[in-house]
């Protein structure tokens, strides 16, 4: 039996067995606890930076950190890439520079996890994922660097950007040879994708424009659901509305229906659906008086404005056994008795 013959059998016994794919992600984690971890680390320079930040698909999963001219290192806390603004923004948070700094190689070259060798602060579950920006100048709000004050950079003002991320198959690769190593490269490649979802794509005039993933955590046959999303900018090209849902990580994807809703408003109202697909219109919504999580931290703030600096439900839970929560409390001027709620946010 050939190598290919034994992967080509074994990636259709994993889309046909649920249950032997988690048998290996099992295998496979603790092939990467015991055979050690790594990461790589990729260097983009000026022209490259916007493409750099578009390849960002989850930015809650990463430190950002921020580098000026004779200033010490920081912490970019709620890290948002602007497209519109080509900026990034963020809010600004004081870190020891000695666990923030990392020393590492850049790609092909992988990095091993060792701790003084490569820092301390780490993201997710211990992994590395950071994005390490080198810049000329930033804009503080109010003109002056103090905790929790909003950040932008300008895309222009960037000058290296490095993009560290771990990477699984490195630490397996590394220590299996041969005929282990090429099923486990074709293992690594399917768990690595299964629970992506569709991305959509709409035509903005030449190019086309990411717009974010529908059914996400929608993983078994159960869980199917309708599923909306807002297309700001989507306009049409010779009368006619393009967009794309792409099944770009190679799995198995089903979409039973899909349809494009225009709705006709007034200028400065805005638009969004109800569960149950009902279009509904507002304007200048309420912002909650009271923001505040179980911690007690207060994150009226954060919730002040729709700019991407959100409240990470992570950074409470981090030490405790229950994921941290945010109580919100809201004027009613009018006395109404039915109200909308409108979140902006996004899940991993």
């Amino acid at each position: 039996m050939t190598i290919t013959n034994t992967i080509v059998m074994l990636l259709r016994l994993i889309r046909r067995n649920q249950f032997f794919s988690l048998i290996l992600v099992a295998i496979s984690i603790v092939a990467v606890a015991c055979n050690g971890q790594y990461f790589a680390a990729t260097k983009y320079y000026s022209a490259q930076i916007e493409e750099a930040l578009e390849s960002i698909k989850t930015p809650a999963f990463y430190n950002v950190f921020v580098t000026l001219k004779e200033r010490e290192i920081f912490q970019l806390d709620y890290f948002f890439y602007d497209r519109e603004a080509r900026s990034v923004v963020g809010v600004y948070k004081e870190v020891n520079p000695e666990l923030a700094e990392r020393n590492y190689r850049y790609a092909p070259t992988m990095n091993r996890y060792t701790r003084n060798k490569n820092g301390s602060i780490d993201g997710p579950g211990g992994l590395v994922y950071e994005i390490r920006i080198q810049a000329n100048e930033v804009i503080f709000d109010g003109g002056i660097a103090s905790e929790g004050v909003r950040i932008k950079i300008p895309i222009e003002n960037i000058y290296q950007l490095d993009l560290l991320e771990h990477n699984d198959a490195a630490g397996i690769l590394r220590k299996l040879g041969g005929f282990i190593a090429a099923v486990g490269a074709a293992v690594a490649t399917v768990l690595t994708f299964t629970w992506s979802c569709p991305f959509i794509y709409i035509q903005d005039g030449d190019t086309e424009r990411f717009m974010g993933e529908l059914f996400s955590g929608s993983v078994t046959e159960n869980m199917a659901r309708h599923d909306f999303m807002p297309l700001p900018g989507f306009e049409p090209v010779d009368g006619i509305y393009e967009l794309r849902i792409a099944n770009e990580m190679k799995e198995r994807q089903y979409t039973d229906l899909a349809v494009l809703e225009a709705v006709e408003h007034p200028a400065g109202m805005e638009v969004l659906m109800t569960p149950e697909g009902t279009p509904i219109l507002f304007a200048a919504p309420q912002l909650p008086v009271e923001a505040v999580t179980d911690q007690g931290t207060n994150c009226a703030t954060l919730m002040a404005e729709r700019d991407g600096i959100a409240f990470d439900f992570t950074d409470e839970s981090a030490h405790n056994e229950d994921f941290s929560s945010l109580s919100l409390a809201f004027d009613n001027p009018t006395g109404s008795n039915q109200a909308h709620v409108i979140l902006h946010v996004k899940n991993t």
